[in-house]
């Protein structure tokens, strides 16, 4: 109800039918989140009421009993208990089936349940107590990132995840490599000040060339001028270059491995290839980057914003640097904003995954990747809906600043007077010649 009805809804019933029902479905999703904000819960007691007022004006009558009014206090009730998880049915009825698969007897189920529940209690408490043997108590989860290598010095050898399925060795073509190091050198924050003094030094050298010129001619050249600095630096012991530092800029090998799936962030990515045997999903990639935009050729004044860039996973690669310093990178097609990607009236975000850019920049670093689904539009064909999803063990518990809930509920905002717009208006017609009548009643 949350995710794939809105999505049948979209093109079956008319617009002023399925807004209120998608306002419904959106309303528990949000609901339903792993973490509840305090002013995202005042938004949803509000919005449901306006819901629930267009529902009345679609359905008849009899479709309104306490069940349909009961969303009216649940965000409310969110509030006041925190989330619903922590509320509902679901985990009860999923423990009854755990006593009930306890049964062996069927003469004597409660003896069996009793049986089956100490037994159970007996293996947990032995388990306790073992240290170096994987238990149902101790085991790593699905989606397990993996060790973390603590060795390494800089952040961007510190790789975690872990990759799936089998390991192919390929040899990377020079384009290959050079489009790879080039994404890894300017997402190294170590990086930055060199990126600045190379930046700098081509406007020097070049007074009179657009900024477009610039950046361009700064990705090109940066690889093998970065390479040259640390070199000198390292030769006249400047800022003292570390070993990893100097692994960075040598750049890395011709030899490389290719991995059909990896895990990390708590998130399974699997390449489309290995999809098209598949009824799951796992590809889907979203990355939100700082874009310089220009509107024309001449524009000496572009803009920098956060940009959301939707992609399909093709290949998995890691690079290996010298002392074995490895960075693991996605290579991805993507699709930008414009034609290609759009928002309907619903507020579904549809993006052409048959149509994508032609970009210079198809790497990313695994550890900005996160997982979006797409659900293929039977009307538009080709475009495809997109649906955002979180890991199962990932909370956003993001640093918003946030109300107090108890506060909230002693303010004026929550206890002050009520105003009532219909206390001026009389519900007797006026105006009108009464009739009176004689009704002879029997009182038994």
């Amino acid at each position: 109800m949350q995710q794939l009805f809105p999505l049948a809804l979209r093109r079956v019933l008319p617009k002023q039918v399925r807004a209120p029902l998608i306002d419904l479905c959106n309303f528990f999703r949000g609901l339903c989140s792993k973490v509840l904000h305090a002013r995202e819960l005042i938004q949803l007691e509000r919005r449901i009421a306006l819901t629930l007022c267009h529902l009345e004006r679609i359905f008849p009558p009899s479709f309104f009993d306490i069940m349909v009014h009961l969303p009216i206090h649940l965000a409310t009730e969110a509030r006041l208990a925190g989330p619903v998880q922590y509320r509902w049915m679901y985990p009860v009825e999923r423990y009854l089936s755990t006593l009930k698969a306890y049964v062996r007897n069927r003469s004597r189920p409660e003896g069996s349940i009793a049986e089956g529940y100490l037994a159970e209690e007996c293996v947990v408490f032995c388990a306790r107590y073992l240290d170096d043997v994987e238990t149902r108590s101790n085991r790593a989860t699905r989606n397990h990132d993996g060790n973390i290598d603590t060795r390494v010095e800089l952040p961007i050898f510190v790789n975690p995840g872990r990759h799936l399925r089998g390991v192919n060795i390929v040899n990377w073509d020079v384009d290959t490599m050079k489009r790879a190091h080039q994404y890894v050198l300017f997402n190294c924050e170590i990086v930055q000040p060199f990126l600045s003094e190379h930046r700098e030094m081509i406007r020097n050298q070049n007074p009179r060339l657009r900024i477009r010129d610039i950046e361009r001619i700064h990705n090109e050249t940066f690889a093998s001028w970065f390479a040259n600095q640390v070199q000198n630096m390292d030769f006249v012991n400047e800022r003292g270059i570390s070993d990893e530092l100097r692994s960075l800029a040598q750049g890395p090998n011709f030899i490389g491995k290719r991995y059909k799936g990896f895990i990390i962030n708590g998130i399974r990515f699997h390449v489309k290839e290995i999809e098209q045997r598949r009824k799951t999903q796992n590809s889907g990639v979203v990355v939100i980057a700082k874009t310089t935009s220009y509107s024309s050729a001449n524009d000496r004044n572009p803009v920098i914003g956060d940009v959301t860039y939707f992609g399909v996973l093709k290949e998995i690669v890691e690079l290996e640097y010298f002392l074995s310093r490895k960075v693991v990178l996605f290579k991805c097609d993507w699709v930008g904003q414009g034609r290609m990607q759009r928002q309907d009236e619903n507020g579904f975000t549809i993006v052409d995954l048959s149509r994508p850019m032609n970009t210079g920049e198809p790497f990313i670093l695994a550890s900005q990747a996160q997982q979006v689904f797409y659900a293929e539009d039977p009307i538009d064909k080709g475009w495809h809906v997109v649906i955002k999803t979180s890991p199962r063990d990932c909370f956003d518990m993001d640093r918003r600043e946030e109300i107090d809930v108890e506060d909230y509920l002693l303010s004026e905002t929550c206890t002050g007077d009520i105003s009532d717009d219909n206390e001026e208006i009389r519900w007797v017609r006026e105006g009108v010649g009464g009739t009176a009548t004689t009704n002879n009643m029997i009182i038994y």
